[in-house]
């Protein structure tokens, strides 16, 4: 009985995954993303943003900018600008039911980063 339950899990697993990634291929579609920003653990900004295959600025901030942008194969990009410096910093994450966050941390003595873009859902446009 246990392995039933774990078989149909897994099947139930690859299903979701076979689905969003389905979802995700289709050009008619966009990711929208819940992003939070903290400084120093506080939060100091949060937004949704929607991303189909480009760029999209989503904060700007203490002279960084923030892009979350779409990659080939079901990869998202989140990109930290620093206008002082100025340098970028970068994370990526391919997405999938199990995996559906990207995280971007920048720690310099005198501040922490963090921004964090989870996916909220698919919308057509």
């Amino acid at each position: 009985m246990m392995m039933d339950t774990i078989r149909k899990t897994k099947q139930e697993t690859e299903m979701k995954t076979f689905i969003l990634l389905t979802l995700l291929s289709a050009s008619a579609l966009a990711a929208e993303f819940e992003c939070s920003f903290h400084q120093n653990l506080s939060e100091i900004y949060r937004t949704t943003v929607a991303v189909n295959g480009k760029d999209v600025k989503i904060a700007a901030f203490d002279g960084y900018e923030f892009f979350l942008s779409e990659l080939p194969d079901h990869k998202y990009e989140l990109q930290a600008y620093n206008m002082y410096e100025p340098s970028r910093t970068y994370a990526a994450a391919i997405l999938s039911p199990s995996h559906t966050e990207i995280e971007l941390t920048i720690w310099k003595r005198e501040i922490m980063l963090d921004a964090r873009c989870s996916l909220k859902l698919l919308k057509s446009n």
